[in-house]
């Protein structure tokens, strides 16, 4: 059993099994491995993965058993009483916004919120839903770190890619019609069991949608689909989509839901809503009250509908998993304390990344940096309104050391007064006054 006494690096939770059995099959950078131990009660796997610069990070993985925001947020509450760790995550599957998502796909949640939480109203005789829509965000630099990720895992070993099924069963589908508006019996062509190997799957589900009648004939509404479909691919079928990583928000719900037209009634809140999920926002509340970072990474198994595809489900959970532990593996200063390292940096270099991460999560809004920047003797005009608190406080240490009116000295001053015990201000500023 291992000791729970002391501070992990990353707790990562899983609502259900299948999920959590996937996340501990990552092997990529790992230098302890996996290994089962109990923590509150629960069953739970401990592992230590390395990062690109050599530090060791800890990492404890377990299950809900149960889905929905309220589970999540009673264990999670429990777990960090004991564990301590400096992060949050979660990873496993969650329903996608057809067109823009593909099954299999990963998401990155850069916004969570509950969906379903609010006022109900009556106005004119009609019942209306007024929605609360308090939003859960990760902070500037971990956003960053999922955009960057998103590209990164391409030079990365991808033997788990092989867990994606070949073909969709809607792919599966295109093609039995294609076979049919052309005369063909699609039992009898030579690539039959290649492109259609779930059969009986795919002739319920055509049926299901009216496209075909029984036996496996044609009906008027399945050839108007296949036809629109060809028009616009005459020479073959639409290839299978390849995998895609997205940042972008995932909202939160009490319910499974299987309703098509669910992403158009959320995007009136949130225009650029990809995934919906059952546990995401609790998960970022129990962050929030902890004042700890979270990140929050889901695999798209689904579309929300009635057509779900569930052979994509092992796939979903293993993909978010690998990229959430990639994603940790490059978010180092995470867990590397910034007390430690930046009396060190007067005399390394004066725009490292560590003073403007500080920086920007001390003062994100640009309003409140511009009070700041006036209070430390500099003028508006001076400050550039980047919308990334990260770009712009980089371009403010830079300035301040090359000489602008603002000394590095004088705007630390003002920031300790802020934050009169934040030591790492104070190792800074003792730095610079040496």
């Amino acid at each position: 059993m291992y000791p729970t006494s002391s501070s992990i690096d990353v707790l990562i939770m899983c609502a259900l099994k299948d999920e959590y059995d996937q996340l501990i099959e990552v092997s990529n950078g790992i230098s302890k491995n996996w290994q089962e131990f109990n923590v509150s009660n629960r069953n739970a796997s401990k592992a230590e993965f390395v990062t690109d610069s050599g530090i060791t990070i800890t990492v404890v993985a377990t299950w809900v058993a149960s889905m929905g925001r309220e589970s999540i947020q009673a264990v999670v509450g429990q777990l960090i009483g004991e564990l301590h760790p400096k992060c949050l995550a979660m990873s496993g599957i969650c329903a996608g916004r057809r067109e823009k998502t593909q099954l299999g796909d990963v998401i990155f949640a850069d916004r969570l919120w509950s969906y379903d939480v609010g006022k109900r109203v009556v106005e004119n005789d009609i019942e209306v839903f007024q929605g609360d829509t308090l939003q859960y965000k990760p902070s500037e630099t971990i956003v960053q770190n999922m955009q960057r990720t998103s590209t990164l895992y391409k030079n990365q070993d991808m033997a788990w890619m092989e867990l994606k099924p070949q073909y969709s069963l809607e792919a599966q589908e295109n093609w039995v019609l294609k076979q049919l508006v052309d005369g063909k019996n699609p039992t009898e062509q030579d690539d039959f069991y290649k492109k259609c190997s779930d059969w009986s799957n795919v002739v319920l589900r055509l049926r299901k949608r009216g496209y075909v009648e029984k036996p496996v004939e044609l009906t008027e509404v399945g050839e108007d689909y296949i036809q629109e479909l060809l028009l616009f691919n005459p020479k073959e079928l639409p290839a299978e989509p390849g995998f895609s990583v997205h940042v972008a928000p995932i909202a939160t719900g009490a319910t499974v839901t299987e309703d098509e037209k669910i992403f158009d009634n959320l995007s009136s809140y949130m225009r650029k809503v990809l995934g919906l999920d059952m546990e995401g926002s609790g998960l970022a509340a129990s962050a929030d009250s902890y004042n700890i970072p979270f990140i929050f990474a889901k695999g798209v198994s689904d579309f929300a509908d009635p057509y779900k595809d569930d052979r994509y489900r092992t796939f979903a959970a293993r993909a978010s998993a690998e990229l959430l532990i990639l994603l940790l593996r490059n978010s180092e200063s995470l867990f590397t304390s910034k007390e430690d390292k930046l009396p060190e940096i007067k005399s390394g270099n004066m725009e490292s990344d560590d003073v403007v991460c500080l920086l920007a999560e001390l003062y994100p809004d640009f309003d409140e940096t511009q009070v700041l920047w006036e209070r430390a003797g500099g003028k508006l005009s001076d400050l550039e309104n980047r919308s990334r608190p990260y770009n712009r406080w980089h371009v403010i240490w830079k300035k301040v050391n090359q000489g602008s009116q603002v000394t590095p000295q004088a705007l630390l001053q003002i920031i300790q007064k802020d934050n009169p015990q934040h030591i790492a201000i104070k190792s800074l500023l003792n730095a610079y006054q040496s």
